[in-house]
């Protein structure tokens, strides 16, 4: 009898116990399973993107030209690493996403990392091929055994300052990557977006030393979790330093997808209830901003895979729809359908883009767009038709979501 009291006794303790953790673990699983929810259409998109380029080469491996440092994306990196990619980037940037979607999978402890492996063996070609940076490149990255322990350390040291030195920064930054669930797979998204848009960048390696954009993505991602943490003010530390050095002004609140790339960074704002869909592009200058002194929500929603030009300037609590470009310089005021190209002061929709995805293509060039437009379909299944070239004025229409469309 006793012994049965004992074992119920213990037994009441362990239920106890586990009712203690429940709380905790119920928040890791919620955590992971929000994470999978908003990277799986980033990673199917980036997924898709990567294996259409590849299907476009006719030969990969063996028929393959030989690269040279003037027409290599693999220039300067070791023969091993060309043999397992085919001799191809573009093979590389597929199997590095299906790396991240096999890890989202598995709960994120996948054992294979292919982007730091990559920025690795780049680094250790380029410590061979400049020793002046040898010193550099070993305390930035090949001292480091993480992408994220790597990328903590090059970002403090770029936005250190007497008030937070760089010793301090760090750990900050490295706490953040680290807790924040969907950090991993945004730092390696945006560096392949990175890799893949950018045709001035010929190593993953140059967009995460030294491509400014880049820095101001993930630091703006560190500010984020720090803003949803309780901790504006240190937030609002980051994002000052950020405009200081960098010249880009993303309010800590904007919520900003994955596989991101903006491209060059100087003059880029983004307001504090702004939302950035996946796989969007941005170019210099762009500025999604509010109407004035009103308050709540009033900073522009970009949809996944737009395209935005240089100088372009989108204004008020509007939607930019899925794979829309705005051109360069244009002036946006009201909603623009997906699948639409808009350009001038003030707007106007002149037809629709090339391709269904703008962003990835980063064809800026209005007169490429198509002219006349049948209906086109969004990822969710709806159909939208499309006006005929000039027929609208993008100004002049209402702004309940879809007002173009008719």
């Amino acid at each position: 009898m006793f012994s049965c009291l004992t074992s119920v006794a213990q037994g009441n303790g362990r239920l106890q116990r586990t009712s203690k953790q429940v709380p905790l673990v119920a928040r890791r699983e919620r955590r992971h399973r929000l994470a999978v929810r908003t990277l799986r259409p980033a990673l199917e998109s980036s997924l898709s993107r990567f294996t259409e380029q590849e299907q476009a080469f006719p030969t990969l491996k063996a028929d393959a030209k030989p690269k040279t440092a003037s027409n290599s994306r693999t220039a300067g990196v070791p023969n091993r690493l060309k043999e397992e990619e085919g001799a191809c980037f573009v093979e590389f940037l597929r199997r590095a996403v299906e790396d991240c979607r096999r890890n989202v999978q598995a709960g994120g402890h996948g054992t294979e990392d292919l982007v730091w492996e990559r920025v690795r063996l780049e680094a250790e070609a380029a410590a061979r091929e400049e020793q002046l940076l040898a010193s550099f490149l070993y305390a930035t990255v090949l001292n480091h055994d993480t992408l994220e322990a790597c990328l903590a350390f090059h970002l403090a040291n770029k936005l250190a300052s007497t008030t937070l030195p760089s010793t301090m920064l760090n750990e900050i930054i490295r706490e953040a990557l680290e807790k924040a669930p969907e950090a991993r797979y945004a730092i390696r998204l945006d560096l392949l977006a990175v890799a893949d848009r950018d045709p001035a960048c010929t190593r993953v390696i140059d967009a995460l030393l030294f491509f400014k954009g880049f820095h101001a993505l993930q630091t703006h991602r560190v500010a984020h979790w720090l803003w949803s943490q309780n901790r504006q003010a240190l937030a609002m530390y980051l994002h000052s330093q950020v405009c200081k050095v960098l010249q880009i002004d993303i309010h800590p609140a904007a919520r900003i997808g994955y596989g991101v790339f903006i491209d060059h960074g100087t003059g880029v704002v983004i307001g504090e209830t702004a939302r950035v869909g996946n796989n969007v592009s941005l170019l210099h200058h762009v500025t999604l901003g509010g109407t004035g002194t009103k308050l709540g929500d009033r900073h522009p929603k970009i949809e996944d895979c737009v395209l935005i030009g240089a100088g372009a300037t989108i204004l008020g609590n509007i939607t930019v729809g899925y794979g829309a470009m705005v051109g360069a310089c244009t002036v946006l005021t009201s909603d623009l359908p997906p699948h639409s190209t808009a350009v001038g002061v003030p707007a106007r929709v002149i037809g629709a883009p090339r391709t269904k995805a703008p962003a990835f293509d980063m064809d800026q060039d209005p007169t490429h767009c198509r002219k006349r437009r049948t209906a086109v379909e969004h990822p969710d299944g709806s159909s939208h038709s499309l006006p005929e070239t000039g027929t609208v004025d993008v100004t002049s229409t209402s702004t309940n979501g879809h007002a173009l469309d008719s």
